[in-house]
């Protein structure tokens, strides 16, 4: 299988995994209805709650907040994102094709990838570095982690750079790694 079919695959599943992951953080689907017939309000009411928009009284918060704890409540955030036309951004480090066949073919495969899935909503960004390259790959990966997205792709080329960087991303929804073919020469 070419490298390009394997990127394919690879940021497919990426892809795919986020979305269920997210779908799995969704314990009860029960959603806005099954909460106002539980506290006896009206959907309206428990859309005003649950995005702190508008005024409810008292009382009718308390019920509201019971029965989203009596049901384990909580947002299908896919669902929203559909509703609100979130964009899930990821960002991708990874080297410069420069003339390597390993590197256009995954960048082939990103772009690819990306065009499929457009329709779900995600974007990448990538962030390219030189190849052999220390402060080239730690610019691209501090570019991207403040970029601020939802998940990342990185190529991990240098190990200790690497390490602090993925300290840093920990606070993602999804930290995807992208293996190297071969061991590459280290400079600074």
């Amino acid at each position: 299988m070419c490298t390009y079919s394997k990127i394919y695959i690879f940021v497919t599943i990426c892809f795919y995994s986020v979305f269920f992951i997210l779908q799995m953080s969704v314990k009860n689907l029960s959603g806005i209805r099954e909460i106002a017939r539980l506290a006896g309000v009206s959907i309206g009411t428990v859309d005003r709650v649950l995005h702190n928009r508008g005024s409810v009284s008292p009382v009718s918060l308390k019920k509201i907040q019971a029965a989203i704890k009596q049901i384990n409540y909580q947002p299908n955030v896919i669902a929203r994102s559909l509703v609100v036309n979130k964009m899930f951004r990821f960002a991708a480090v990874v080297p410069e094709p420069d003339g390597d066949e390993y590197w256009e073919q995954t960048q082939k495969g990103f772009t690819t990838a990306l065009k499929d899935w457009s329709h779900f909503s995600i974007t990448v960004d990538l962030y390219q570095f030189k190849l052999h390259s220390k402060n080239s790959f730690t610019h691209a990966a501090n570019l991207a982690l403040q970029s601020a997205p939802d998940g990342i792709v990185i190529t991990p080329q240098f190990y200790h750079q690497s390490i602090n960087f993925l300290i840093y991303a920990k606070r993602l929804v999804c930290l995807m790694l992208l293996s190297t073919p071969t061991c590459t020469r280290q400079s600074g």
